[in-house]
């Protein structure tokens, strides 16, 4: 049986996704939007962080701009 370096991150990435998914979602009628884009911010930083770890530099990067576009978000909170 072949082992799969990306079966640890794959399970995390989905989590990491998920969860940023939600994060999006409290933004929308939030009163309180510093909370969510806290957890956005440190969202993304764990999945670039991630993405790093097993040489994945596009998701790596994608994350990298999410993390860059989260405190421009603050303006429309």
């Amino acid at each position: 049986m072949a082992r799969d370096p990306y079966r640890y991150f794959r399970i995390e990435a989905r989590e990491l996704l998920e969860q940023l998914g939600k994060a999006v979602l409290e933004l929308e009628g939030s009163a309180a939007p510093q909370e969510p884009l806290a957890r956005l911010l440190r969202l993304a930083h764990t999945l670039k962080g991630a993405a790093r770890v097993v040489k994945q530099p596009g998701i790596a990067d994608c994350a990298h701009e999410l993390e860059g576009a989260v405190p421009g978000l603050k303006q429309f909170a």
